[in-house]
């Protein structure tokens, strides 16, 4: 418990410092990106996932995109972007083909919101891995009210709910609309805007202007 509120405490530290459709019109390259014919494969190939599966049942829509955006390697941020911390948009991950926790977790939150699921029912997860033994990012998604969340991760390629997942610590989850601690027990308070956490709002700044213009 104690270990829990201070990795709480340094957060918000930290953070005090630091229509579905119109959103695959406005993830497109800048007009003088020059990709390879690979990076351009596997972003057509990002898009048709997208256009493709709008009427699957949500568990698929969940499926499909964990098993298609945890096909990205994994790498440090030092490593593929040259800074400490670095939270790519989705179209820097994919053109990149590289990145780690959070950058599989963005790109399958708003992957699925071009889908057709609902923002409400998205979250990213900062947890605390108790097998990496390090701070770590998810995605939850809460099925329906007073439901535990299933969680999509690239490290336990397997969806399975919050609670089957004894080897993450919850911390707090956020998206567009907010910013939430997890309680011991699970539930969750509503502490705010998601803008207190300056790599979120960064990220958001980078993405084109009209990407949540239908939510």
């Amino acid at each position: 418990m104690k270990n829990q509120i201070f990795i709480i405490k340094l957060v918000f530290f930290l953070g005090m410092l630091l229509g579905s459709h119109a959103f695959a019109a406005n993830i497109a390259l800048n007009k003088h990106t020059k990709l390879s014919d690979w990076d351009q494969r596997r972003v057509n190939a990002w898009h048709d996932l997208m256009a493709r599966n709008q009427n699957d049942t949500a568990l698929d829509k969940l499926t499909r995109v964990n098993t298609f955006v945890n096909q990205i390697q994994y790498a440090e941020d030092a490593q593929q972007w040259g800074k400490k911390d670095y939270w790519a948009t989705p179209t820097e991950f994919i053109t990149g083909n590289a990145g780690d926790c959070e950058d599989y977790a963005i790109t399958k939150y708003f992957t699925l919101i071009n889908m057709g699921v609902p923002e409400s029912q998205l979250r990213i997860a900062y947890v605390h891995s108790l097998t990496l033994k390090q701070a770590h990012m998810v995605l939850y998604y809460y099925p329906g009210s007073g439901q535990q969340p299933l969680v999509l991760d690239n490290y336990n390629k397997e969806i399975q709910p919050a609670t089957n997942r004894r080897d993450l610590l919850p911390v707090y989850s956020f998206n567009k609309k907010g910013l939430w601690l997890i309680k011991k027990n699970g539930s969750n308070q509503f502490v705010g805007s998601s803008s207190r956490l300056s790599r979120w709002t960064e990220m958001l700044n980078r993405l084109p202007q009209n990407t949540f213009a239908s939510l």
